[in-house]
């Protein structure tokens, strides 16, 4: 089995979409599962699920797990690991409006097998497939979020991952692995860009006045989180994890990787020599940026600072706005008064 497909659905209309999508432009139905997380008590969506299993060529599996609300995915996607095959070669964690447009995707995907000898690396496929990363920050506003992980990496670094989301978190795992040490000849960049696979519906939907708010207002929550000092020195931890991984890996006897604080260690048994990859992050420094970058955040996260730029005033009543429930109408309050 090339690939297991992870989903969290409550969704018939959908996922009867991407199913239709992946089954009609598959070459074999046997080259892929799917893994829906449902929540618990859903007895229509179970039955639809049910009556999937017994309608499809392709394997579907399904759990009734999923706690919290929209901005607990990364918990409920971590739950799904548990169920993929034995045999599957990637992991694709995705949203149940992504849309395979490929013909013959699962060949295509099956060459990429063991494009590294290691097998640790990932194919990205979503429509930031050629962005390249200089700050933390654009890997959390700018995520890969449609791609093919190798599960032999997903092992490596232990989940999918500890918060919101789960792709941007893992573009800033490669970030920190691509840009380590970057003075040296030898870099270590395991984000493959697939120009033979197209997907759509990794874009979000319009909504209403009020579910935007909300949406926006629970992001931006999660922003702290993700930005923090403690999920980057994560994040970078995981990336200095897979660097000793593929470091060792042509010659993994010789090798022993263990990990002291702050630190990541390989020891080659054969000279007694033990490489150290520091992952500690200064938490003054995150602080600092995080805070400064608030005061301009539409700017700092995606708005850009150059073509033109929000004015800072009006970021930060924006910010306001949507941070703090309490603080609701102060941005509209701000564009009456200044407008």
């Amino acid at each position: 089995m090339i690939t297991s497909i992870l989903i969290n659905s409550n969704n018939k209309s959908n996922l009867d979409k991407v199913f239709n999508s992946y089954e009609k432009n598959a070459s074999s139905c046997d080259s892929f599962e799917f893994i829906i997380n449902i929540d618990n008590g859903d007895s229509e969506i179970k039955n639809y699920l049910e009556e999937q299993i017994e309608k499809r060529e392709f394997i579907i599996k399904y759990i009734e797990a999923y706690e919290g609300d929209y901005f607990s995915g990364h918990i409920n996607n971590n739950k799904m690991l548990d169920y993929i095959d034995e045999s599957s070669y990637f992991i694709s964690c995705t949203g149940d409006r992504v849309i395979n447009e490929t013909k013959n995707w699962d060949e295509k995907l099956k060459k990429y097998k063991n494009f590294y000898n290691d097998d640790i690396f990932r194919i990205r496929c979503s429509s930031f497939k050629e962005r390249r990363y200089f700050d933390f920050w654009e890997c959390c506003f700018a995520p890969s979020n449609i791609t093919f992980t190798t599960v032999k990496l997903i092992k490596i670094i232990g989940d999918l991952s500890p918060c919101f989301s789960h792709d941007a978190f893992q573009q800033c795992i490669f970030f920190y692995l691509e840009s380590h040490d970057n003075f040296n000849a030898n870099q270590i960049n395991r984000d493959v860009t697939a120009y033979d696979m197209e997907f759509s519906g990794d874009k979000p939907l319009e909504k209403s006045t009020d579910q935007n708010y909300e949406r926006i207002h629970g992001q931006l929550k999660a922003w702290n989180i993700l930005t923090s000092w403690k999920m980057q020195k994560e994040a970078f931890r995981r990336a200095m994890l897979v660097k000793a991984n593929i470091l060792a890996n042509h010659n993994p006897e010789n090798f022993q990787i263990f990990e002291e604080e702050n630190y990541i260690c390989l020891l080659d048994k054969s000279s007694g020599v033990v490489k150290k990859y520091n992952y500690n992050i200064s938490k003054f420094k995150i602080f600092l940026k995080n805070l400064f970058r608030k005061f301009s955040y539409l700017n700092y996260c995606g708005g850009g600072l150059k073509d033109p730029p929000n004015k800072i005033i009006f970021s930060i009543f924006w910010y306001l706005d949507f941070r703090y429930k309490n603080l609701r109408g102060i941005k509209d309050f701000y564009n009456k008064l200044f407008k």
